[in-house]
Formats: structure tokens, C-alpha cells, sequence
């Protein structure tokens, strides 16, 4: 997903590199990917978050109940309860 990143804060974008740095070197870990999706929906990147969850190819991550719950927490605390209901369903498919 292309985020506009003209309008994020210099952590905000450094966040993001660091993330894209290690999702394309395969250093993502769950710990790091829920810090991730913490940090960027304290930033109002829910859309952002959201797509990055869904980019996350290794099951070990994308399934993790650390992952999964984090995710879950910021949407639902972001009153983005549909979009919630609709992961925790593609969760539970997985």
C-alpha cells in the first residue's frame, strides 16, 4: 500500500523503513511486528497497518496471538470495529 509519507513524521517514516528493511530481509519477528503496528496506529496509519498484516507471508507471524491481538486492539480502539470483525474471520480461515 503507498502511503502518502510527505504528511508522517520523521519517526513515523524511519518506523516504516525500519520495517520494510525488515520485512525484505526477513528479520521480522512477532514482538517487532506488533511494536510495528502499536507505533503506526498511534500515528492514524490504521489502513497502513492493516495492509502490512495482510503483506506478511511467514504463518509463524501473520498467526502469532501477540500479532493478531495487537492488531485486533488498535482496530477496535481506532472504532474500526467492522474492519476487525473482517480479520479476526480471515484469522480464524487461516
Amino acid at each position: 500500500m503507498c502511503v502518502n509519507r510527505e504528511f508522517l513524521s520523521v519517526s513515523e517514516r524511519v518506523e516504516m523503513q525500519v520495517f520494510d528493511w525488515m520485512k525484505a530481509n526477513k528479520k521480522l519477528k512477532p514482538q517487532s511486528v506488533s511494536l510495528y503496528i502499536v507505533l503506526m496506529a498511534k500515528a492514524g496509519q490504521h489502513n497502513r497497518v492493516l495492509q502490512s498484516y495482510r503483506d506478511i507471508t511467514d504463518p509463524d507471524i501473520k498467526l502469532n496471538k501477540f500479532v493478531c491481538n495487537t492488531l485486533l486492539k488498535v482496530l477496535i480502539g481506532a472504532a474500526h470495529v467492522e474492519k476487525a470483525f473482517k480479520v479476526f474471520e480471515d484469522m480464524k480461515a487461516d
